[in-house]
């Protein structure tokens, strides 16, 4: 029998299996162990089970409704719910639009920002007699600061992602200049692909769409919390649920894209 700790160390290397049966025996044992219960929820979360993750916050709530972590996650719960309400439309087709949040936009444009105000302190009088008042030098960081932000500015626009849109017959990717379909019944595999790591710079969650046609792109969407557009990934989850047969929970090292174009958001 693993305890807490030994679990986590589990969970730190990429143990998520093994992981998962140990908090499920420990729980057997305990069934209001609130860490080992925390634990669980933080693992589905990481696997993108946003149905679990919630109905062990549910479990959590009833043991103890003061517990501050409890009390974050169903604020962060409501929050995700004004989120579907605002980010979020009814098709003419009967299904919903989710409007994606310009984060990789805003992003590029806080840079570019950044850039300039650095430009015009670089410029200033006081600067003019050292190697920064240079022309060469003064154009070089022009070119670094203000033209190169604005390209980045102008390529994240055309290729960010704008709208997804599901509805009984396809599943569609909106960008400012492209639009990617696949209609359900050309639809091999929908994955919610999570990396191998729980934390860090290397975590992540990707929504995967693979085609029945080799010569179609692979489509995924980072759902990573702190990265992912989507601004109510639970409810775009559950609109995709509706009308696919079933939703692979997998490694992302363990799916085979060989050969395969893929598209990411």
């Amino acid at each position: 029998m693993k305890h807490v700790t030994a679990i986590e160390t589990l969970i730190d290397d990429g143990e998520f299996s093994e992981a998962e049966q140990a908090l499920d025996n420990l729980l057997a044992l305990g069934p209001n162990n609130v860490e080992a219960l925390k634990l669980l929820a933080s693992l589905q979360a990481h696997k993108g089970k946003f149905a679990d993750e919630e109905k062990t916050w549910q479990r959590l709530w009833s043991i103890d409704r003061e517990d501050e972590d409890v009390v974050e996650y169903f604020y962060q719960a409501q929050i995700e719910d004004k989120e579907h309400f605002y980010f979020t439309d009814l098709l003419p087709t009967g299904g919903r639009r989710f409007i994606a949040y310009p984060r990789s936009l805003i992003n590029a444009s806080l840079f570019g920002l950044l850039g300039c105000i650095v430009f015009l302190i670089t410029s200033h009088q006081n600067f003019k007699e050292t190697i920064l008042g240079q022309d060469y030098v003064t154009l070089t960081l022009f070119s670094l600061l203000v033209i190169m932000p604005w390209v980045w500015i102008i390529a994240t626009w055309t290729k960010a992602l704008k709208a997804v849109e599901v509805d009984a017959r396809s599943f569609c990717i909106v960008t400012r200049l492209r639009t990617h379909k696949i209609d359900w019944k050309d639809m091999k595999d929908i994955y919610l692909a999570h990396s191998s790591q729980n934390h860090g710079q290397g975590s992540g969650l990707s929504l995967i769409f693979i085609a029945k046609d080799h010569n179609t792109p692979v489509l995924s969407i980072d759902l990573s919390e702190s990265r992912s557009s989507i601004r109510a990934r639970k409810f775009l989850i559950n609109e995709i649920s509706e009308f696919h047969d079933s939703i692979k929970y997998e490694s992302l090292s363990n799916i085979s894209l060989k050969h395969r174009t893929v598209l990411s958001f």
